[in-house]
């Protein structure tokens, strides 16, 4: 699967919703758009003290699971080896 920026950008809901199909995760409907909502890049922006405190390649990490983190504290995020769905 290739992701584009534009187009996350452009078609984030649609986006989540191929990714999700892609990798045969179900959708939570009464959530989804919830967590579209804290996909979004403005948002993610808006918040980067949450979403990505380190810079760097060696931030990465900390940038990817602080996202997490704060997606776990908004109740946006369901680890995918815990239960598959999105």
């Amino acid at each position: 699967m290739l992701l584009h920026f534009n187009e996350l950008n452009a078609k984030l809901p649609g986006s989540m919703r191929n990714s999700a199909a892609f990798l045969d995760i179900p959708i939570d409907e009464a959530r989804f758009a919830d967590q579209a909502g804290h996909c979004r890049f403005g948002r993610m922006k808006s918040h980067a003290s949450q979403t990505a405190p380190a810079s760097g390649v060696l931030g990465m990490g900390v940038a990817i699971a602080s996202s997490i983190k704060a997606l776990r504290a908004a109740g946006a995020y369901t680890d995918p080896r815990r239960q598959r769905s999105l």
